[in-house]
């Protein structure tokens, strides 16, 4: 799966379950000010990367304060790139250490 077909089934996913009110949803955009995602909405995006794509997503890729700095879906979209490369050490589908 190449990075483009990753972005666009994350950007996809996110248009078709949490529409905007108005905006035009980029990847650049902040997910949690721009496109009004919560705490829960998040949850969801995180299930549909996991469940989608048979990977893990480690609490650092979801923080807060990560979303806005990296810029909206990037963050989410590397994550789930870096982990399908196989450039992180747990394999997919391992739940991850608490």
């Amino acid at each position: 799966m190449t990075t483009e077909q990753i972005s666009q089934d994350l950007m996809t996913f996110l248009r078709e379950e949490f529409p905007g009110q108005g905006n035009e949803l980029t990847e650049e955009m902040n997910l949690l000010d721009d496109w009004f995602l919560d705490s829960l909405s998040i949850v969801d995006v995180v299930m549909f990367l996991e469940s989608h794509f048979d990977i893990a997503v480690d609490r650092k890729d979801i923080i807060r304060r990560q979303l806005p700095q990296r810029g909206g879906a990037d963050p989410l979209r590397r994550a789930a790139d870096q982990r399908l490369r196989g450039s992180h050490d747990r394999p997919a589908g391992q739940p991850q250490d608490q």
